[in-house]
């Protein structure tokens, strides 16, 4: 998170205090349409996750056992970052670093993977044509999905709706007045295809950063300082990562999302398993430095999970790559 910062805010010109951070990938579930379909563990592996969805493809046959959302660049691109990643840790980030070509076999062997999911029926080609925000979340909301894939800054939606804020509003603010109100929602990582533990992408979300003129005026460069302590180490820091329903993940070492309104154990449960994972198991960066290339990412997963040959994207890719130089 730290070197992501770095690089995000342009070496040791300026310097950005990572303040929280975000990580994707993950699949939210309904708990309680797993509890009923008979789903007594949670899917760490490709088998476990076709299980999960046949019993509960048997148990509700006119819901969608997982919904994902590919009609979206911005999303698409993560998940071609993410299936890289699942083959070597950092395998994007050395592309991006012109280290390794993007068409290389480690890139086909990750597109591979996807590509089986598509034709084992785990993900579903009509899914490009479902964009992240409303569709899936919202079948995933509405009871008429099981499962949805999204970043770790949905976590909000794990709550109870019941619970709100001052201002009256559920904390998990899609989810007030849905069909899926009384119902229970967990989380889980994806799991890695290519088999070993989960891997996430991530890196500061939201920062802090102080006009580099603020050195000339002491007093101005005291009052910014003891924000920034504030926002950091103080109250600012548990309200913006701390605080119920708070979609990022606290940056501070062995800091920990409030779980007050996490009121059973699944729902807890996921939220842990977003904050550790996101701090435990990050292989890489999200995104890429060249926004052609991270567009092209996004474009050879649609079009690998539409069929097409996956080494004529990976070529496809490493073309925009070399344009951009």
């Amino acid at each position: 998170v730290v070197a992501d910062a770095r690089l995000r805010s342009g070496g040791d010109v300026t310097a950005i205090a990572p303040l929280g951070s975000a990580s994707t990938m993950f699949i939210y579930y309904n708990a309680t349409y797993f509890q009923k379909a008979g789903i007594t563990k949670l899917p760490t592996d490709l088998a476990s996750l076709q299980d999960a969805m046949a019993k509960l493809k048997k148990a509700y046959p006119d819901k969608l056992p997982l919904t994902i959302g590919l009609k979206d660049g911005w999303f698409n691109g993560d998940v071609f970052a993410l299936f890289a990643n699942m083959v070597e840790k950092g395998l994007t980030e050395m592309a991006d670093q012109g280290k390794i070509k993007w068409n290389d076999a480690k890139f086909v062997k990750a597109m591979g993977l996807l590509k089986n999911l598509v034709d084992k029926g785990v993900i579903d080609k009509n899914s490009l044509g479902v964009s992240v925000y409303e569709d899936s979340i919202g079948m995933w909301a509405d009871g008429k999905a099981a499962m949805h894939i999204n970043g770790g800054w949905a976590i909000g939606m794990l709550s109870n709706p019941k619970n709100v804020n001052e201002a009256g509003k559920p904390y998990a603010d899609r989810r007030g007045g849905r069909a899926t109100d009384s119902d229970v929602f967990g989380a889980f990582p994806v799991p890695n295809f290519a088999g070993g533990a989960p891997v996430v992408l991530g890196g500061i979300d939201v920062g802090i950063a102080l006009n580099k003129n603020l050195a000339k005026d002491p007093k101005k460069l005291d009052a910014a300082l003891k924000l920034l302590d504030y926002m950091l180490v103080g109250e600012g820091r548990t309200y913006e990562t701390g605080r119920p329903g708070a979609g990022l993940i606290p940056s501070l070492k062995g800091a920990s999302l409030n779980k007050s309104i996490y009121q059973d154990k699944v729902s807890a449960d996921g939220v842990d398993a977003i904050v550790n994972t996101t701090n435990n198991n990050m292989a890489g960066p999200r995104g890429v430095s060249k926004p052609a290339v991270f567009n092209q990412m996004g474009v050879a997963v649609q079009n690998i999970v539409g069929g097409a040959d996956i080494k004529a994207e990976g070529d496809a890719l490493q073309a925009v790559d070399e344009n951009e130089e």
